[in-house]
């Protein structure tokens, strides 16, 4: 985005803008789930956070795998 006053090309063709164009649509809720659904997957498996709900017993927690 550029600041005031340059104009701001107009980017509501891409499929990118089109596909979260309306936000209470149904596709754009999976979208927005399910990214949010990998994202944390992959935080996850690269950072181990401690607590998460992915630890449910305390051998999982010793090796850190949930299970």
């Amino acid at each position: 985005m550029k600041p005031a006053p340059h104009p701001v090309e107009d980017e509501s063709h891409l499929e990118e803008d089109r596909a979260v164009a309306d936000p209470l649509a149904e596709a754009t809720i999976l979208l927005w789930e399910n990214t949010a659904k990998k994202n944390m997957e992959v935080f996850t498996e690269l950072f181990r956070p401690v607590p998460t709900n992915l630890v449910r017993t305390k051998s999982a927690y010793k090796v850190g795998h949930g299970p």
